[in-house]
């Protein structure tokens, strides 16, 4: 019963189209709830960055938008009807995330290192 719900509220932001085959269904399922549980999972980094110093900085909150715009990924598919674009752009949002990330907070100069 429970899973009759999430499905349904997953579905919505599946076109009619991809709902119709099995293989397309599936894939478009995954593709959503990854785009909704992924930035749930992403925050937890951000929390923890968040409380360093550089939870103050631009670089912060620019990363924490990057981290939550994956959220609309699931609506880009809605409103494109394809997979082609909001794939495209979530493999160009990711890059971007960790190159910025990186670059800001990782190696030698992360604030999360004693």
């Amino acid at each position: 019963m429970m899973h009759k719900q999430f499905y349904r509220a997953i579905d919505w932001f599946i076109p009619a189209a991809m709902l119709q085959g099995d293989s397309d269904r599936l894939m478009a399922r995954t593709f959503v709830m990854l785009h909704l549980a992924g930035p749930l999972m992403g925050h937890s980094v951000t929390f923890f960055l968040a409380r360093t110093p550089a939870g103050e900085t631009w670089q912060f909150w620019v990363t924490e938008a990057m981290v939550a715009g994956f959220l609309a990924i699931p609506v880009l598919l809605k409103a494109s009807g394809s997979m082609r674009l909001p794939a495209m752009t979530s493999v160009q949002m990711l890059v971007g995330l960790s190159l910025f990330g990186s670059f800001y907070f990782g190696g030698i100069s992360s604030p999360l290192l004693p």
